[in-house]
């Protein structure tokens, strides 16, 4: 069993509403640091 790392946790848990980080759309999250 492979340990994921937070962010594909997150990446993963977001991919289920349709959204990206650092995504394009008006609905995606943008971060800055």
């Amino acid at each position: 069993m492979a340990i994921k790392s937070m962010k594909q946790i997150v990446q993963d848990f977001l991919d289920r509403a349709d959204v990206k980080i650092n995504g394009k759309r008006p609905w995606d999250i943008q971060v800055n640091n």
